[in-house]
C-alpha cells in the first residue's frame, strides 16, 4: 500500500510542479504580448517610429496612465549586445 501511495504524491508533486512552470510561462507570454502592444501604441513616445492609424490614436487614451512605468520597463531591458559588451575574449 505503501508504494501506491508513493507514486499518488510523487505524481501530485509533478502536477504542481507542472501547473506552476504553466502558469510563469502564461504570465511571461502575456508580458510579452502587453510590451509589443503599448510599443505599437506609444513608441513615438520614446522614439520609436511607428505609423500612426486612426485605430491607434483612438487606443492612446486607455494606455496614457500606463505609460511612466511602460517607459521605464522599456529604458531597463537588456538587449543581448549589451551582455555581450562586457563579455572579453583575452
Amino acid at each position: 500500500m505503501r508504494f501506491i501511495e508513493f507514486f499518488a504524491k510523487m505524481r501530485k508533486t509533478i502536477d504542481n510542479i507542472n501547473k506552476q512552470f504553466l502558469s510563469q510561462n502564461y504570465l511571461l507570454t502575456a508580458k510579452q504580448y502587453e510590451n509589443v502592444t503599448e510599443t505599437v501604441i506609444l513608441g513615438a513616445f520614446i522614439g520609436i517610429p511607428v505609423t500612426s492609424t486612426y485605430y491607434t490614436l483612438q487606443l492612446i487614451p486607455y494606455f496614457v496612465n500606463d505609460l511612466e512605468a511602460w517607459k521605464r520597463h522599456q529604458m531597463m531591458e537588456k538587449d543581448i549586445f549589451e551582455e555581450l559588451s562586457r563579455v572579453h575574449l583575452d
